[in-house]
């Protein structure tokens, strides 16, 4: 009898051994579980949390990409005007000079022809109508050839 308790005995510490290992098995388990879940959880975080921060660089970099944008657009924009003004006075010039010269021609000569050197005899004023009418037509090429 005292062997078959002995025997009862041991079998009870072995299964209470092997529950109490079962249980720490299934809690470490379990911890591990929820270590692997805090660690996916805190990926997450900071992968929304650098997402977010490149959104915002991306953001701010658009943001400074279209600012740019419109000041090149505004400066071509005004290149093409300030062009669009040296042709309209390369205009007015070439159309006054003219103006001058067949008004001189006119007046002076009737039906003569006329030099070069009578005009600037008797208009200085025209040749330097002229002298900036050249003056504008170089500075238009050059505007025309860097655009």
């Amino acid at each position: 009898e005292r062997q078959a308790a002995a025997e009862a005995a041991e079998a009870r510490r072995a299964r209470q051994l092997a529950e109490e290992e079962a249980r720490a098995v299934k809690e470490s388990s379990e911890a591990a579980s929820k270590a692997a879940v805090d660690a996916v959880a805190e990926t997450r975080k900071k992968h929304k949390e650098v997402m977010s921060f490149m959104g915002g660089r991306v953001e701010a970099l658009e943001s400074r990409l279209a600012a740019h944008s419109e000041r090149s657009q505004a400066l071509l924009i005004r290149e093409a005007y300030a062009g669009q003004e040296m042709r309209r006075e390369l205009l007015a010039l070439q159309r006054q000079l003219l103006h001058s010269a067949r008004q001189r021609y006119a007046q002076r000569h009737g039906m003569k022809p006329i030099s070069v050197s009578e005009i600037a005899d008797d208009e200085p004023y025209l040749l330097e109508v002229h002298r900036r009418y050249q003056e504008l037509k170089q500075e238009a090429t050059q505007h025309h050839a860097s655009s």
